[in-house]
């Protein structure tokens, strides 16, 4: 399967883009990038290839990070 993630900080991209070809249905999704308080949508799509054609999956995490 193929995999890009994106993210967005309040609404609006933040210009994160993860890329990964090829790598087994059994991959472990995980990306990095760094932080500031405010809320975030990290959204992951999967690109299965299959007879006559591809299948996609996304996947969103939507996370709040505060200070404490």
């Amino acid at each position: 399967m193929n995999e890009v993630a994106t993210t967005t900080y309040g609404g609006k991209s933040t210009g994160y883009k993860d890329t990964h070809i090829g790598v087994p249905a059994s991959y472990l999704v995980h990306s990095s990038f760094t932080v500031s308080t405010g809320h975030y949508v990290l959204s992951v799509n999967h690109s299965f290839p299959i007879k006559g054609g591809t299948r996609n999956v996304l996947s969103t995490f939507d996370f709040v990070v505060t200070l404490v």
